[in-house]
């Protein structure tokens, strides 16, 4: 498989962006990251920088470190959030490389209801109003996967990626 370019994985809290993630990387070569992993490993729990900063500083940051993805990683799971960032939300759109894992809300909230998400702390009606706030970026991405098993949605992602570089 030859890559010429970043794939974003995205999609609403709990839909599995990085577990299917870490299946990639165990069935593939792929340099792959997780920007919340990333931005956890540089500056602290994700939780902690709401909690201390508040969400504006934490999408700053995450501006800040998804413009720094270097261009070795070939597939890069994003927070959910990541595409109420119009520059993030723009460079996806502009070079066709973002991903939307699909799920229903009524799925992912028996998921995420007692997590360590920030966000989904403030409770379900809020959660539920995040997800439909997000859901149009999410859908106007090139590519879109409802989800399925693990093993089929790690396929699709990589006929994905196979199809697109053939190009």
């Amino acid at each position: 498989m030859k890559m010429n370019k970043c794939y974003y994985l995205a999609g609403f809290m709990g839909v599995g962006k990085s577990t299917i993630l870490k299946k990639i990387i165990e069935k593939t070569e792929l340099a792959c990251l997780d920007l919340d992993t990333s931005i956890e490993e540089k500056h602290g729990p994700i939780k902690d920088i709401f909690e201390k900063n508040g969400e504006g500083y934490f999408r700053e940051l995450e501006e800040k470190e998804f413009f720094l993805i270097e261009p070795e990683y070939k597939l890069v799971a994003l927070g959910a959030g990541a595409l109420t960032n119009d520059n993030i939300y723009k460079f996806i759109l502009n070079n066709q490389t973002g991903i939307y894992i699909e799920e229903e809300f009524e799925t992912l909230w028996p998921r995420i209801q007692n997590s360590d998400r920030p966000l989904a702390k403030q409770g379900y009606d809020f959660a539920k109003n995040l997800f439909n706030n997000r859901k149009l970026r999410y859908e106007n991405l090139n590519s879109k996967i409802t989800k399925s098993s693990l093993n089929d949605v790690v396929q699709s992602i990589l006929n994905i990626l196979d199809e697109k570089n053939d190009k």
